[in-house]
């Protein structure tokens, strides 16, 4: 293709196994009025052909337009315009000076002018050609005008100007196309068709002459696109990556858990940003539930060790004895009967004394008050009995019976 006088695009090869019969030779005519010339088939047995061309290609094959037509010995078959309305028409010319004209419309023979001169560039050495020697200047808006009008007042351009191109005979504004936006129009529109973005739709940005998608940026996530992402680039969230919450201003925080006593959890592994969600404990404390609680040891007949003094929790490991008891030391720490503590007469010694008040002054139901005998713990079949502790770990069952002795 030429642009301005000069080789602008090269189509390279667009067509093979066209025209290459015996006889046959190619033209090229505008027969349609396109303002664009088109490929023409004719032979020496008057039969003719006609392919329709734009943008430089073959675009529609007419196929087999004319056959029985100047095909008679020493003819030979023209395409100019016969009656200057910008279509190209079919013309046959023989040797003895005989011409034929068909006049040609949308690229097909139209009206048969037939036989239309006789006796005419006969001579010896002769041959007739044809061109437009006496028309009319034509008008043109925003190109240049062609020639051959009958009347000068006919639209007909031979070139157009910068910003527009040939549409039929009339030379058109350039409109190019834009994906996502709006294409720009006229002199900033170098060709017709061609991609080039005047702005950009919502949600897209300029980038050589095109609209493509806005894209933000996201650390720890996905970037958000489109109408999501306002201003191309910057950081702005779409989602975020395991482990991060989308906050509200579109930005991806690390999930990070609390944990009194110990260290927290985060990312993945904290299921609720700012909840209590432990992953190890202090020295001290022990984890349970994904919580860390103090230590907390039991002892019969005293106090349990708590925090760091408790080796492990729920173990029976003495900190104190109640009055006598003493504590042993060894791997576990117990409370045990203390042999060294006097122990009266036996325990509760008051309430004998109100049996007996009762008795003298004639109680009704008691019969005798009888002084009780006082049995060492751990001389007995209750030896490992043990007084209950002082306080009691959430959710421990409490069985109480009486011993053999009572009721």
């Amino acid at each position: 293709l030429y642009r301005d006088g000069r080789p602008w695009v090269d189509r390279g090869h667009v067509k093979s196994g066209w025209c290459g019969h015996g006889g046959s030779y190619t033209q090229w005519a505008d027969v349609n009025g396109d303002g664009t010339s088109d490929m023409l088939c004719d032979d020496t047995a008057g039969n003719h052909w006609t392919f329709l061309y734009s943008d430089g290609r073959p675009w529609a094959d007419r196929g087999h337009v004319k056959s029985g037509w100047c095909g008679h010995a020493g003819a030979w078959t023209n395409h100019p315009d016969a009656n200057g309305d910008g279509i190209a028409d079919m013309t046959c010319d023989d040797s003895a000076g005989n011409h034929w004209v068909y006049l040609y419309k949308d690229g097909k023979p139209w009206v048969d002018r037939g036989h239309v001169k006789s006796g005419w560039c006969s001579h010896s050495g002769s041959r007739t050609y044809w061109g437009d020697v006496n028309g009319a200047v034509c008008s043109c808006g925003n190109g240049t005008p062609a020639t051959g009008c009958k009347q000068g007042s006919v639209n007909r351009c031979a070139s157009c100007n910068a910003g527009f191109h040939l549409s039929g005979t009339s030379c058109v504004a350039n409109v190019c196309t834009c994906s996502g936006g709006t294409p720009v129009t006229g002199t900033a529109c170098s060709s017709h068709g061609l991609a080039k973005c005047a702005s950009c739709a919502a949600g897209r940005h300029k980038h050589n002459h095109a609209c493509p998608l806005n894209q933000c940026i996201c650390p720890h996530g996905t970037g958000a696109t489109g109408a999501a992402c306002p201003t191309h680039n910057t950081h702005l969230c779409g989602s975020c990556s395991t482990g991060y919450d989308l906050l509200s201003i579109k930005k991806c925080r690390l999930r990070v858990c609390t944990c009194a006593n110990g260290v927290h959890k985060v990312g993945a592994a904290c299921g609720t940003h700012g909840q209590e969600q432990c992953r190890v404990c202090s020295n001290g404390y022990v984890l349970r539930a994904e919580r860390c609680p103090e230590k907390r040891c039991t002892c019969g007949n005293g106090v349990g060790a708590a925090g760091t003094e408790c080796p492990e929790d729920g173990a029976e490991f003495c900190k104190s004895c109640d009055d006598g008891f003493k504590l042993v030391r060894g791997a576990t720490r117990q409370c045990v009967a203390d042999p060294a503590v006097h122990v009266p007469d036996f325990f509760f010694l008051h309430l004998h004394q109100q049996c007996d008040q009762v008795l003298l002054l004639g109680g009704v139901g008691v019969e005798t008050c009888t002084r009780p005998t006082y049995a060492d713990p751990a001389s007995h079949q209750w030896a490992r009995k043990r007084s209950l502790p002082r306080s009691f770990k959430h959710g421990d069952e409490i069985v109480a019976k009486c011993w053999d002795e009572r009721y």
